[in-house]
């Protein structure tokens, strides 16, 4: 992937640098720096990177009560280990959740809770997001879906349980969750779908909802008509071979990659928020 191994050539001499560990005396920036590079680094594959979060989470998950992960690579650390991960780290990170009374820890938990690539796992969280004893309050419940719906892995799910839940959502959900522009045809034609089906339903957040596929079409168009030229000057600098061609975007971008379905998301539960506040 020819975006990936260009951002990597750019971020691995500093992730060297900084690594995991910090450092006696360094100054609060490189904190910053720290967690944004290591997201980074393993968001983009960097087999270290990958490699030392998963085993910081498993020395945590083996000594809960003795092992501290800092909080500068903490975000970094829950998320890699779980995309990597399985079962055994999702209900570990669960657990912290429900014991945590920190609002930052259990927001950091619940967003981390979202990175994994299992199916069941993310199925499973979506529906204790809307389950009165999950021990998740009502009002956190869009975390979760912003969760779910930022991880390549989770989209389908997310989208699908949305169309099937929007009812039971509607009581539960009580923020309005902001609109993200990110798109693809196939998800705008079941958003637009979904749309004439529930008009009558919908209401006044049927002009809404059509704004913003009008937005996410707007979009996707802009991707494709400069596909072209972005793959073109990555090529001319990116230490890649130059007969590669694909042009990938990583999740931390949160760009037209796949293309994904992110607007269509949004703007289903947005409507879920308007029916939850006009009943």
């Amino acid at each position: 992937h020819i975006f990936q191994t260009y951002l990597l050539s750019l971020i691995e001499n500093v992730y060297n640098d900084l690594g995991f560990e910090e450092k006696a005396n360094e100054p609060h920036t490189d904190k910053l720096l720290r967690n944004l590079v290591l997201t980074w680094a393993c968001n983009l594959g960097l087999d270290s990177c990958v490699s030392a979060a998963k085993e910081k989470l498993a020395q945590k998950i083996a000594s809960p009560s003795t092992v501290t992960i800092a909080a500068d690579v903490s975000s970094v650390v829950y998320c890699t280990a779980l995309r990597e991960g399985g079962e055994e780290e999702w209900t570990f990170l669960k657990a912290q959740y429900d014991s945590s009374n920190v609002g930052t820890e259990q927001v950091l938990l619940l967003t981390a809770l979202g990175c994994s690539t299992g199916t069941q796992i993310i199925t499973n969280y979506l529906d204790l997001s809307i389950s009165a004893d999950s021990g998740i309050r009502k009002q956190d419940a869009s975390r979760v879906f912003s969760a779910v719906y930022a991880n390549p892995s989770g989209v389908d799910i997310a989208f699908q349980f949305l169309t099937e839940n929007y009812q039971k959502i509607s009581e539960l959900i009580v923020k309005r969750l902001h609109l993200n522009e990110n798109n693809d045809n196939y998800y705008i034609l079941q958003l637009q779908s979904f749309v004439a089906e529930n008009e009558a339903a919908l209401g006044d957040a049927v002009t809404a909802s059509k704004q913003a596929i009008e937005t996410a079409q707007a979009n996707l168009d802009w991707f494709a008509s400069n596909r072209a030229a972005l793959v073109t000057w990555l090529r001319e600098h990116s230490p890649a071979a130059p007969e590669v061609t694909t042009l990938f975007i990583p999740t931390t971008t949160q760009g037209a990659t796949c293309i994904t379905i992110s607007t269509t998301l949004i703007v289903l539960a947005s409507l879920v928020a308007y029916w939850r506040g006009n009943p």
